[in-house]
């Protein structure tokens, strides 16, 4: 069975939510994987294109009140806010890499001042520390 490109448009269409909009962000992010966001609004815009009602607090309550939405870094350092159950999937397929190669940039910043490894590792545990202290920063 062969597909046209107009029923492969059709099948993108709905897939996508662009024919069929969504009811919520967690539909919309779920329908594409995650929700590309190259600058603080894209991860809107892209959401407003496909959900029936559009607009920033579906959005915002979806990522900083239920957190059913998580912004992360993804593929080539941008943003995108992933569905919670995927922040895995995304972490070790693309993050992981991402994080081996920041933290050598990192260390050969911090080596050029001084700081070794054990030094920005005490620093790491003075942070955690005080978040786990005070809670959210």
């Amino acid at each position: 069975m062969r597909i046209s490109a107009g029923q492969r448009r059709a099948r993108l269409g709905l897939r996508h939510r662009l024919a069929v909009k969504a009811a919520t962000p967690e539909e919309v992010a779920a329908s594409v994987v995650a929700l590309h966001g190259s600058d603080p609004s894209s991860v809107f815009l892209s959401a407003g294109a496909r959900l029936a009602a559009p607009g920033p607090e579906p959005v915002e309550r979806a990522i900083y009140d239920d957190r059913t939405l998580v912004r992360m870094t993804g593929m080539r350092r941008t943003v995108f806010a992933v569905p919670a159950e995927l922040v895995p999937v995304v972490h070790w397929s693309t993050m992981a890499p991402v994080a081996r190669r920041e933290r050598r940039a990192l260390m050969k910043v911090f080596g050029a001042d001084g700081w070794d490894e054990a030094r920005v590792a005490a620093a790491e545990a003075a942070v955690l520390r005080a978040l786990a202290e005070h809670g959210e920063a």
